[in-house]
């Protein structure tokens, strides 16, 4: 007899999970996050009279610096701005808040606009960010004198909600000051040579001779509101805009100072608002002519001094 041996099989049947990939995107390594880091003017001259809307900067593009490649599974990826803190930015638009008050922002690549996240269907796809940006700031309203734009303005996000990256960070590489308009004096001294006329010019006190123009010569940036104010030492009471001699042999005589009409008198201590100043030269115009302050006017040279003092509204 022989004994039959049994070859018991047993089959485990063993169900490999399939892992189950979230939509989204994520780093290629080694990349990570890039930046630009964009370059403003230090100052811009705050004209009160640029209309809103108007665009007050337009940076050089700007490379990204960093390896950013990145891939994406599709379903719903997107990719735009968002804020620096990852805050969703409003939809439907290119102009950002930058966090100061009359300063918005808007992003170029391309030189097309980039709006908010998610605008951009990303797909299933491979990406890499290496495109230049440009930055422009807009005026958005009223802007306080001394205002300043600096730091982070905006991150470029790719993925979903649940499952994304900041494949790039957008910062400014120095602080902006908006400065209000001035101007500066062109020549601090300005020398006015009268002619040489004989006593025969003169009938009597208030008779005049020898009218010359002259001006201050102002460089301004444009919206500065503008007063003059010129003064003496030495006025003579009663005889408007009239300067007594400081030094020289001339008697009898002073020098009357008018504004550009060339026929009033000016105001000793009184501002003249010139108005609002271009960007560029700005002549101040006067003029200056002999006074007769006594009852003879006796032969020789005359020097008269005035000061003039800038002022801003």
């Amino acid at each position: 007899m022989m004994r039959a041996n049994w070859l018991w099989v047993v089959v485990l049947l063993g169900l490999v999970p399939v892992q189950a990939y979230a939509a989204g995107c994520s780093f290629d390594w080694p990349s990570t996050t890039g930046s630009y880091s964009v370059s403003v003017p230090t100052t811009i001259v705050n004209d009160p009279s640029t209309p809103v809307g108007s665009v007050l900067y337009t940076s050089a593009p700007t490379g990204i610096s960093g390896f950013v490649r990145f891939s994406c599974n599709g379903n719903g990826s997107g990719w735009g701005l968002v804020e620096p803190s990852g805050a969703t930015l409003p939809a439907n638009t290119n102009l950002f808040d930058t966090g100061t008050p009359g300063v918005g922002y808007r992003v170029l690549q391309n030189g097309n606009y980039i709006q908010a996240y998610p605008y951009l269907d990303l797909g299933n796809k491979r990406w890499k960010e290496e495109d230049t940006v440009t930055i422009e700031l807009v005026k958005t309203g009223p802007i306080a004198d001394g205002s300043s734009v600096q730091g982070s303005l905006a991150s470029f996000k790719a993925g979903t909600d649940n499952n994304y990256i900041i494949d790039a960070v957008i910062n400014l590489a120095n602080r902006l000051t908006f400065t209000a308009p001035a101007c500066q004096v062109s020549t601090t001294n300005v020398t006015v040579t009268l002619p040489t006329v004989t006593n025969q010019a003169f009938t009597g006190v208030g008779s005049v001779a020898g009218t010359t123009p002259f001006q201050i010569g102002l460089t301004c940036s444009s919206g500065a509101v503008v007063r003059v104010t010129l003064d003496t030492a030495t006025p003579v009471a009663g005889k408007p805009g009239v300067i007594a001699p400081s030094s020289g042999s001339a008697g009898g005589v002073g020098v009357q100072v008018l504004d550009s009409s060339g026929v009033t008198p000016v105001q000793f201590g009184v501002p003249q608002t010139i108005g609002a100043t271009p960007n560029g030269a700005l002549p101040v115009n006067y003029f200056a002519r002999y006074y007769q302050t006594g009852g003879a006017v006796s032969a020789g040279l005359l020097g008269a001094t005035a000061t003039f003092t800038l002022s801003y509204q």
